[in-house]
């Protein structure tokens, strides 16, 4: 957009805590700030001013920016938040227009257009140069020269199309550990897959055997993270299936804080669901 023959920019991300750490660090009011502007830069801006450019109320323009950083004895770059613009970057390294353009082996009008329409057109050696200059990480040069939303386009392409027969045969990693949230479910299921034809209805088998080893890793990764006040444990097992619990008992989180018996605290193992409800209490 333009305005009176000369381009509108938008106002530089400005950082209003910073510029009022550095203002109370160098032990100044906002009126020095403001006798500061006006004396060395001739630029006539009133305390309220200042107060609301700290406030986040208010924006200083880039050559009020450039004057606010001199009256602090900083760096434009330290008044800024993150830059992301090929413009911010500039103003954060105390570049002008012509001084970055020389280093880009162009004229001031050409890197101009380009910075004002966020479209960078230099070749490979002017972006290694723009780069350096402007001390640019391969992300933040994406970003700051408009590429970034092409190279997820052409990236979303390749994945979706082209690459989907070299995609397809690694999507699944087999035996990798898998990360459950307990708390977004109110019941996780572990089966065993069906028996092999011949084997009686309930026989143990060696699935069988591994869903108890994961079931007592998840409850020992759980007993060890957390304290007996964050987690309770309660089993429900069949007389048969006892003896492959027994270890719980030795846990502090299957113990009831209110509740004895002849050997003491009460375990919270039963293998009736009735006797669990009454042991876990109201609470639960």
């Amino acid at each position: 957009m333009d305005s009176y023959g000369g381009a509108v920019h938008p106002t530089p991300p400005f950082n209003a805590p910073a510029a009022r750490r550095l203002r109370e660090a160098l032990g100044m009011a906002p009126g020095h700030v403001a006798y500061g502007l006006a004396a060395q830069y001739g630029l006539r801006v009133p305390a309220e001013t200042v107060v609301a450019w700290e406030r986040g109320l208010a924006t200083p323009g880039e050559r009020e920016l450039t004057a606010l950083a001199g009256v602090l004895w900083c760096a434009p770059g330290e008044l800024l938040a993150a830059a992301s613009t090929l413009r911010e970057h500039r103003m954060s390294r105390e570049l002008s227009v012509d001084d970055l353009a020389r280093q880009l082996g162009m004229t001031g009008a050409s890197y101009l257009r380009m910075e004002e329409t966020g479209r960078w057109k230099g070749n490979e050696r002017q972006s290694a140069a723009l780069c350096r200059a402007l001390g640019l990480s391969p992300a933040q040069f994406l970003t700051a020269t408009g590429r970034d939303e092409e190279l997820a386009e052409l990236l979303t392409s390749a994945v979706t199309t082209r690459w989907q027969a070299y995609v397809r045969p690694v999507a699944t990693i087999p035996e990798q550990p898998l990360g459950l949230y307990l708390r977004s479910s109110a019941r996780i299921l572990l089966r065993p897959e069906e028996a092999p034809d011949g084997d009686a209805p309930g026989a143990k088998t060696p699935e069988h055997d591994a869903v108890r080893a994961l079931v007592r890793a998840m409850l020992g990764q759980l007993a060890l993270f957390h304290a007996p006040e964050e987690l309770w444990l309660a089993l429900c097992v069949s007389d048969e299936r006892r003896p492959d619990w027994e270890w719980v008992k030795w846990l502090p989180h299957a113990l009831d804080p209110h509740e004895e018996d002849g050997a003491g605290q009460a375990r919270r193992i039963t293998a009736d669901l009735t006797e669990l409800d009454d042991l876990l209490g109201a609470e639960f």
